[in-house]
């Protein structure tokens, strides 16, 4: 009696084992709350099992699935801010639609989900959508008898899978999805391009099918970052491959014409999109028909889209910025492009740039010529008056100074910052150049081989000397003393010498007693023979001046 108990119970737990084996219910599906939401069996067997609409539904192979190009969200997809799981407000790439794997079983509120897998070479990204509450038994029921989707025509069974809708209709509720996936996961560098193939992943009760996403239509693309979003399923996606028969040419979605009445869509003839009404589940296409040579309907689960995979890509802008203006105010003396100032002088240099694309990032001032010094402005910070070195380069030495940065223009893409800059050396000169960033991080200026302003500050601290002395035409000279008669004409040359900014004018005095008469020449006019004289009454002062 012992031995036959222990005998019991060892077959009791050998079936026990056997069971859990090889019926055990499969892992239990459950409604997503964020894309981050996949489980352990999605992330590790997405990829085993590839279907799509070419497939019998006796195979467990066939996905249906639309992406919405207006339904839900203007346009088709948008970038919005989401704080999911706990990761923080972000953007995300926000589309919808709807998926059922054809004829495997019913579809109901907790027993299926869809999934978009991101791949780019070997770096894969799984994401869980969002359940939107909508049915597609309708849509997609044979020989529908109801105008509601309660009652359903030759319903399948609970048990029932892997059923043609001619054998028995399955119920699809609970299909829609939103799709989120965050950008800066996707997109981690703003100055870099990528591309993610996309995948759409079904699971039913724990069977997992897979399948490319392709777009029938294009997107128009967004702007995110430092530049362009698109989803795209290239040139072609506007094809349309009609992939089952017999599928009646509807002049609208609500025809109910007898085929003998429109005719029937060719098996494996490729039609082109011409429009689409998403008022239901599943999408009606409307396609050009060459026969009837007029537009005619189909409802997508019909349909094979002849598009490419689906890719999601951020271009970064390549525009650098442009440079607009630079001067030099507060010079002591200007010479085309050289701008001259004593020692110590302080001057003001502006620099104005426009970036199109983006926004500026950063301004560079560099003067360059007996040292490199060099100065940054960031536009993006708050202070107006914000400045910073640049690498190893120092902003001042003991013979020049980047003394301060003012902001005074950064609107419609131009900015503008004014640098207060102190020479301090006689005999050194300075090439003013420039550089500009934006925030994509393309560059315009002295680092590729543009800058320059050809604007020079030269320094000039030391006056004209007198290089020769001659007097002619006296009557008599007794070593400096030069006598002449009454109303006789002498002549004096003067000559000068500068090594700097050059000679402006050249003064003669006379000085007797309580006279005081004087001339001067102005070398930068064109007259050789121009010259300005006064008088002035010492003893009298200020009588009267002779000009």
């Amino acid at each position: 009696m012992y031995l036959k108990r222990i005998l019991n119970l060892c077959m009791v737990l050998t079936l026990a084992v056997i069971y859990f084996t090889f019926f055990s219910p499969p892992e239990v599906t459950h409604a997503a709350s964020h894309p981050y939401d996949v489980p352990t069996n999605i992330r590790n067997n997405w990829s085993n099992t590839y279907g799509d609409k070419t497939y019998s539904s006796t195979t467990g192979r066939k996905i249906i699935y639309d992406i919405y190009s207006g339904k839900h969200i203007s346009g088709g997809y948008e970038i919005v801010n989401r704080n999911y799981n706990n990761k923080g407000t972000q953007p995300y790439i926000h589309f919808t639609g709807w998926s059922i794997n054809f004829g495997r079983q019913h579809h109901t509120s907790s027993n299926h989900n869809t999934y978009i897998v991101a791949m780019s070479g070997s770096d894969v990204k799984i994401y869980s959508t969002i359940p939107i509450n909508i049915s597609a038994t309708e849509d997609v029921e044979y020989n529908k008898q109801a105008s509601t989707a309660t009652t359903v025509y030759n319903r399948c069974g609970n048990s029932d899978r892997n059923k043609v809708n001619t054998t028995c209709n399955m119920e699809y509720d609970n299909v829609g999805f939103h799709a989120y996936l965050p950008l800066k996961d996707l997109f981690p560098s703003n100055t870099s391009s990528k591309s993610w193939d996309l995948y759409i992943v079904k699971e039913v009760n724990g069977h997992i099918v897979y399948t490319r996403l392709i777009l029938p239509f294009n997107f128009n693309n967004l702007s995110y970052n430092t530049g362009q979003i698109s989803l795209s399923s290239g040139v072609n996606a506007n094809n349309l491959i009609m992939n089952a028969t017999p599928v009646i040419k509807r002049t609208s979605v609500t025809d109910t014409s007898s085929s003998s009445v429109r005719g029937y869509f060719v098996l494996g003839n490729t039609y082109t999109r011409v429009g689409q009404n998403e008022s239901s589940t599943t999408v009606w296409y409307q396609v050009r028909d060459p026969v009837s040579n007029s537009n005619r309907w189909a409802s997508s689960t019909y349909w094979r889209f002849g598009g490419d995979q689906a890719k999601l890509t951020f271009t970064p802008e390549k525009v650098p910025p442009v440079h607009q203006s630079h001067s030099i105010t507060g010079a002591n003396y200007v010479s085309g492009n050289d701008y001259w100032v004593v020692p110590n002088k302080q001057i003001t240099i502006t620099l104005r740039q426009r970036d199109t694309g983006v926004g500026k990032l950063y301004q560079y001032i560099r003067l360059l010529g007996n040292y490199d010094i060099r100065s940054r402005h960031d536009f993006t910070n708050s202070s107006t008056t914000n400045k910073s070195l640049v690498g190893s380069y120092p902003q001042s030495n003991s013979h020049i100074s980047i003394d301060s940065a003012n902001r005074t223009e950064n609107s419609n893409g131009y900015g503008k910052v004014d640098w207060k800059v102190t020479p301090k050396t006689h005999g050194h000169n300075y090439e003013v150049q420039w550089h500009y960033r934006d925030r994509a991080k393309n560059n315009r200026g002295y680092d590729t081989n543009d800058g320059k302003t050809n604007m020079r500050i030269r320094v000039d601290g030391v006056a004209p000397t007198l290089h020769s002395f001659e007097l002619t035409g006296e009557n008599y000279t007794s070593g400096n003393t030069y006598w002449v008669r009454p109303n006789t004409a002498i002549n004096i040359t003067l000559r000068q010498h500068d090594d700097g900014s050059g000679n402006k004018r050249q003064y003669l005095k006379f000085l007797d007693g309580n006279i005081d008469i004087r001339s001067w020449h102005n070398y930068q006019l064109s007259d050789t023979s121009q010259q300005q004289w006064y008088q002035i009454l010492l003893d009298q002062w200020p009588v009267r001046y002779l000009i």
